[in-house]
């Protein structure tokens, strides 16, 4: 169900291609431990409970705000990283996602070509959540997710004109929501692959990781995912977990706003 969208609002920078090292994404270290309640990560691949995160989001003072608890663990399913010296066509740029399970999930679409009228995230370059790569490229560290439930909620959110697709206009919201994730601005060559949507209490939980190409390009473009999903019968916000390195998954919620990480 999911397809690799990527975007191409290039805002500014070079759009030329450079070839990287085999992997461009950069397993840092984990900012915070797993917590106790999180303990799946010794469960097998292919378990349809190997990243629930049911209750882990605790309340703040905020009775309308959910905070991710942990905000960054390791990721639960098993990772095997191609070996350093894999060529450019021997590569596997999906493999952070390879062992992540596809079921149990409600029904959901990723589509391609939508623009956002009004993006949660600001651009790099104006200075919100701005950091470095140590290649002197510019990334993001935010995420931002939106629940979407009404047609005046869409409009308000995506620039239909401009969204090079028709399966958002015939989104009936009875039976239907539309989830907007955005995580942060970068290369156009790495994009955010969506696996499976669960239930988690009133929440709906997506599933996730970003891809890691052989070969990179200097662009900094928009990074968001637009998704069609089943409506559950008890809904009230959205979360989603996304795993960005072999040693690292961000978990944040549409209560929260922008989350913003330092590492």
């Amino acid at each position: 169900m999911t397809h690799r969208g990527r975007r191409r609002l290039l805002a500014g920078a070079a759009g030329f291609f450079v070839a990287l090292a085999p992997g461009c994404l950069d397993a840092g270290p984990t900012t915070e431990e797993t917590s106790d309640d999180s303990s799946a990560e010794d469960e097998a691949p292919g378990e349809t409970d190997e990243d629930d995160r049911e209750g882990n989001g605790a309340e703040t003072d905020d009775p309308g705000v959910v905070t991710e608890t942990p905000r960054v663990d390791e990721p639960p399913h098993e990772i095997d990283r191609p070996a350093g010296d894999t060529g450019p066509d021997e590569w596997d740029e999906e493999y952070l996602g390879a062992g992540m399970s596809r079921e149990p999930t409600l029904a959901f679409d990723v589509l391609e070509g939508v623009e956002l009228a009004d993006p949660a995230l600001q651009p790099p370059w104006a200075g919100d959540g701005e950091t470095d790569d140590g290649d002197g490229a510019l990334t993001n560290a935010e995420y931002a997710i939106r629940l979407l439930e009404t047609r005046d909620d869409l409009e308000s959110i995506v620039d239909l004109e401009a969204s090079e697709t028709d399966g958002l206009e015939t989104v009936d919201f009875d039976d239907r929501v539309v989830v907007i994730v955005e995580s942060g601005w970068g290369s156009s060559s790495i994009v955010d692959q969506w696996v499976r949507v669960e239930t988690d209490g009133d929440a709906l939980h997506l599933h996730g990781y970003r891809t890691d190409p052989p070969l990179g390009t200097t662009d900094v473009t928009t990074r968001h995912s637009v998704l069609v999903i089943e409506r559950p019968d008890d809904l009230a916000y959205a979360r989603a977990s996304l795993t960005v390195s072999p040693d690292r998954r961000v978990h944040f919620n549409s209560t929260e706003g922008v989350v913003s990480l330092e590492d």
